[in-house]
């Protein structure tokens, strides 16, 4: 990959462990969410990539990236929550899930007090939960694509699922939203930015594939 900052894997993992954050603030339960992307083809849900990350280091990842894509990367305020809370994630055994003897024993309904919902947990479908998580990472690598950080979408699909645990089912994110239907993906990331804002804004790339009806690997 080019130079750039979080170059392609931080960026990306960074934005798909971010929406979870967001959605654990609106009401999402941690399971949910984790039990979801397990599902849809992840190796490791975002909450428990989190913990394994360290939510202190997150919070430093953030800052850094908040400050270069202002309009899509904002900091959690769970994670600066939790982390001054004293929260680290496995590294001292008290995060999003408990530990008892090194070993990860369920997720921690305390957890919960720091966000904007409490303890207060709605049922988000796992349609919205898994949409939300692949185009999050589908828009990232778009742009990633867009401002020359990838090569080509071969690499990123290669990076997505070797590198960044993308669901292999899937193929990569370039060849899913192939699959998908890049009309589709347009649309539906579209409807995400009406509800959440810029951190769902359409790359350029897309729209321009979509209306010239173009794919990512047209050979195929």
């Amino acid at each position: 990959v080019n130079d750039g900052v979080g170059f392609f894997t931080s960026r990306v993992i960074s934005r798909y462990m971010q929406e979870a954050m967001f959605m654990l603030d609106e009401g999402a339960k941690i399971e949910d969410i984790d039990q979801t992307a397990l599902k849809t083809g992840f190796p490791v849900g975002p909450v428990i990539v989190s913990d394994e990350v360290g939510l202190d280091t997150a919070v430093k990842v953030g800052k850094v990236l908040e400050e270069v894509f202002a309009n899509r990367f904002t900091g959690s305020a769970i994670l600066a929550k939790v982390v001054e809370d004293g929260r680290y994630g496995r590294k001292n055994e008290k995060g999003f899930y408990e530990y008892k003897g090194g070993k990860k024993v369920g997720p921690d309904a305390t957890a919960y007090d720091f966000t904007k919902a409490g303890r207060n947990r709605i049922a988000v479908t796992p349609e919205e939960i898994a949409d939300r998580l692949l185009l999050s990472f589908c828009l990232e690598s778009t742009l990633c694509l867009e401002e020359n950080v990838l090569r080509n979408p071969r690499d990123g699909d290669v990076g997505g699922v070797m590198g960044i645990g993308f669901p292999a089912n899937l193929g990569g994110p370039f060849h899913y939203m192939d699959v998908r239907g890049i009309q589709n993906v347009v649309d539906s990331i579209a409807r995400l930015e009406e509800r959440f804002g810029a951190r769902f804004a359409v790359p350029q790339t897309l729209k321009d594939m979509a209306s010239a009806g173009k794919k990512f690997f047209p050979d195929e």
